[in-house]
């Protein structure tokens, strides 16, 4: 029996590597960035090799009067059947609260809705509090 458990451990860690989850994450990352520097011009952003003193990094870091680290969720940030986050998702929002930073979550869903640049751009501006 537990030959058949690390069997199916390693058979889920190999569709996830396998899988182009990463890849549409990294995309939707890259869209979520340059819709930022266009929304803001005084926001440094930084990208995730960056890692907060604490060793937690985040996905992008927004500095200024307001220290705002964003976070870009994919599908693995958040359970299939209600769409809630995870707990490991959860936690990293906790650890990043208790470091100072403002948490802002741009779950994948969401931004998958949304077709025209305009409203990309206007959904990042809404999100980071520009409007």
């Amino acid at each position: 029996m537990d030959s058949c458990q690390i069997g199916y451990f390693e058979t889920r860690k190999g569709a996830r590597r396998n899988s182009d989850a990463a890849q549409i994450q990294q995309m939707q990352e890259e869209e979520a960035l340059a819709a930022m520097a266009e929304t803001s011009e005084e926001a440094e952003q930084e990208k995730e090799e960056k890692a907060v003193p604490e060793l937690l990094s985040a996905d992008f870091y927004l500095s200024g009067e307001e220290k705002k680290c964003v976070e870009v969720d994919g599908p693995s940030h958040f359970f299939l059947n209600t769409l809630g986050p995870t707990g490991k998702t959860l936690f990293r929002n906790r650890v990043h609260r208790a470091n100072g930073w403002e948490v802002v979550c741009l779950p994948h869903f969401e931004w998958e809705q949304l077709q025209e640049e305009e409203d990309k751009q206007a959904y990042i501006k809404d999100l980071l509090g520009f409007t």
